[in-house]
């Protein structure tokens, strides 16, 4: 919840978040902000695996998204922003 309040107030247009959030998980995160925020934001999601079938399906209607497998380096994160842009 702490992620949507600061997107809100800053409009970010790049969030990079972790899955395994405490309370809100990152796919509910998303999900969220997409209900709410009225500008374009590009979304990486990292995690330590792959994200379930039923997480994929809840992010397939979100263009704007990039997954990452930890463990991950600054190239893997350059990569993301390029393929966002």
């Amino acid at each position: 919840e702490e992620c949507i309040q600061m997107v809100l107030e800053k409009k970010y247009n790049y969030v990079f978040i972790d899955q395994n959030l405490i309370g809100m998980d990152g796919v509910s995160t998303i999900r969220e902000l997409e209900k709410l925020v009225t500008w374009k934001i590009n979304y990486t999601i990292c995690s330590a695996s792959d994200l379930s079938k039923e997480q994929k399906e809840n992010l397939s209607s979100i263009t704007r998204f990039y997954f990452m497998e930890k463990p991950f380096d600054i190239q893997k994160i350059k990569k993301a922003f390029s393929d966002l842009d």
